[in-house]
């Protein structure tokens, strides 16, 4: 976004300087004014983040009115739980929450948040990268949360809601994915929420979380505070270093927290000793080495950022436009952490995922107008709308 304002103004300026006759008249995006001064504010927000949170006791916190019932997150007796206040961060999550949904007819984060509240009533923390992302000055891609309600119901308030092309689960059902994954993403929107049951997060042990960085989270009930998990999490975005949060490594290690140590070296982070580095790629060898498929998974999600599908091992990209820079960036630091393993033997099962568009429907749609062009007698058009798309 900032790039894109500055490229703008620069074209403009250009164009200022010829005579009110030599003008040439282009057609430039609108951007809302809203979405100009977001952007401007996170921008700003890299230092200051991470130089004006004060530490408040853990004790001086109050559960909601209407939560009464619930274990409050900062609650579990496994965990050293942390509480920070920041304006800044507070004032990054405001702008969150005014980032509309894809797919959701205009409906902000804050929206989706408040209809979970009043009809669950849900309590929901903006949790893992959009924290983190706020106190390193980065507009966030999508929004994950941590939710007191089960999955079950979340997905039958969103579906109530939203309905079904906007309410998915994954396939184990723990998470529900609030927002269009076919729709257009308009620039300083939000790709969409993530909600995940916080059951593990209040009464899991430390090896339930993932690297440190990742597990903050902001309760927006009134205390307005961030919540360190792992009890050096704020610290450790503030550095950028990548901490496993559990001495005991062997109970904590599994394929997808290992797969993800590369997301924060794009980011800029590095290991906070050559142990926890040696670790992760030596874990990394031998999970790629017993099984490629999870790995293929992770690079079609997050490097081709797409959806993967275990039949024949495909990769759906809904934009193909920044892919290619994507690679790269993730290339070279998996040559640089890997070396001859990267290109002797996990780049090749990341170059076998066969890359196909997008369908521009997805199924739900798809089915839903098959279904009226059926009852109107129009068979034909049913099935290439099924077939084509």
């Amino acid at each position: 976004m900032t790039s894109y304002i500055v490229h703008t103004c620069l074209l403009l300026s250009l164009f200022a300087t010829r005579s009110e006759s030599h003008l040439i008249k282009i057609a430039l995006p609108t951007i809302p004014e809203q979405t100009v001064r977001g952007a401007r504010h996170i921008a700003r927000r890299e230092t200051e983040a991470c130089t004006n949170y004060v530490e408040v006791s853990i004790n001086s916190l109050t559960i909601p009115t209407g939560f009464e019932n619930i274990m409050a997150p900062w609650t579990n007796n496994n965990l050293n739980v942390k509480a920070y206040r920041s304006s800044t961060v507070s004032q990054g999550i405001d702008q969150i929450l005014r980032l509309k949904v894809p797919g959701l007819g205009g409906s902000t984060v804050g929206d989706v948040f408040q209809h979970l509240k009043d009809n669950g009533p849900c309590w929901i923390l903006p949790y893992g990268g959009v924290v983190r992302d706020i106190f390193l000055g980065r507009p966030p891609n999508d929004v994950d949360a941590e939710i007191s309600c089960p999955a079950s119901h979340v997905r039958t308030l969103c579906l109530q809601k939203w309905g079904s092309s906007n309410c998915q689960g994954t396939s184990d059902s723990s998470i529900t994915y609030i927002g269009s994954q076919t729709a257009k993403v308009s620039t300083g929107d939000t790709q969409g929420i993530d909600l995940a049951p916080w059951d593990l997060m209040i009464r899991g042990s430390i090896t339930s979380f993932e690297y440190t960085a990742n597990s903050l989270a902001y309760d927006m009930s009134g205390n307005n505070v961030v919540l360190d998990f792992t009890s050096t999490g704020v610290m450790d975005t503030c550095q950028k270093k990548i901490r496993i949060p559990s001495f005991t490594v062997n109970d904590w290690v599994t394929d997808k927290k290992v797969y993800r140590y590369w997301k924060l070296r794009v980011k800029g982070f590095s290991a906070d000793s050559s142990e926890t580095a040696n670790f992760i790629v030596t874990k990394a060898k031998d999970f790629i080495s017993k099984d490629g498929q999870p790995f293929a998974k992770f690079y079609c999600s997050y490097v081709l950022m797409g959806t993967y599908s275990t039949d024949g091992g495909t990769c759906s990209i809904a934009d193909s436009s920044s892919v290619a820079a994507n690679v790269k960036k993730y290339g070279q630091f998996f040559l640089e952490d890997m070396g001859s393993f990267w290109t002797e033997t996990a780049q090749p099962i990341a170059n076998g995922i066969k890359q196909v568009p997008n369908s521009a429907l997805d199924f739900n749609t798809k089915v839903s107008m098959a279904s009226v062009f059926l009852a109107l007698g129009l068979n034909s058009l049913a099935v290439f709308i099924v077939s084509y798309y």
